[in-house]
């Protein structure tokens, strides 16, 4: 799978999947950052549950899902951002066990 930035759309990715299939459009920031891309599978089993204001059993499609994991592992490559990440994450476990 082939992923390309959008050049000067910020969270907005270029998919190929495969040398059969078409490209693919994937926007992370969409159904508030969970993500969109317009492939029939997305458009069929994800995005209808979303626009009902619903949450799908499965919230992404393959492409959408490649891209996270790239983004991710990018964002990873910093310190700064790893360190900020953990945060959070320690953060929210606190939180939930202080709620409980």
């Amino acid at each position: 799978m082939t992923i390309t930035p959008i050049p000067g759309e910020p969270g907005r990715y270029h998919v190929q999947a495969t040398s059969l299939s078409g490209q693919y459009i994937v926007d992370l920031a969409d159904w508030d950052f969970l993500g969109s891309c317009n492939c029939h599978d997305h458009a069929i089993r994800i995005a209808p549950f979303l626009s009902r204001g619903e949450t799908p059993e499965r919230t992404e499609c393959k492409h959408l899902k490649a891209v996270k994991d790239q983004y991710l592992s990018e964002c990873l490559k910093c310190p700064a951002t790893r360190k900020n990440l953990v945060s959070a994450f320690l953060r929210a476990d606190l939180e939930t066990r202080n709620a409980t």
